[in-house]
């Protein structure tokens, strides 16, 4: 049972922080170097099509970390952990007023998300084993 929390508090941790360091490489690549004076200025569409692939990416990653550490039953470790995260992501975009983030971005990242850590989940399962 520990086991098992500790995975998915691993995955989470994983996804957050890729998270964290893609969104300031893509505010800086196409916001410049100075993305933070910007605070309040939409980001250009590049950014959010940027996002969407590294957030599957991270997904990818944080699924596989997750399913990696598990001590049994892998997949559903990564499953788990995708309906975890987009649940709160739907919850989080519902709350934000942000006006350059449209909620439909937020549910697409979200689903992106929860398909990359069931691919992560699904590569490790078929995978050999730890």
């Amino acid at each position: 049972m520990l086991r098992s929390i500790v995975a998915l508090i691993f995955g989470l941790l994983i996804f957050w922080l890729l998270l964290l360091a893609g969104n300031w490489i893509l505010l800086s690549l196409t916001m410049g170097s100075s993305a933070l004076a910007h605070a309040g200025i939409a980001p250009p569409r590049a950014y959010f099509r940027g996002n969407l692939v590294w957030s599957f990416v991270a997904a990818i990653v944080a699924g596989y970390t997750a399913a990696a550490l598990a001590p049994a039953a892998r997949f559903r470790h990564a499953a788990v952990l995708g309906v975890i995260v987009f649940g709160a992501s739907v919850i989080a975009a519902k709350a934000s007023s942000t006006p350059f983030l449209p909620t439909s971005f937020a549910i697409a990242s979200a689903t992106l998300a929860f398909f990359g850590m069931v691919v992560g989940g699904a590569i490790r399962h078929t995978g050999r084993p730890a």
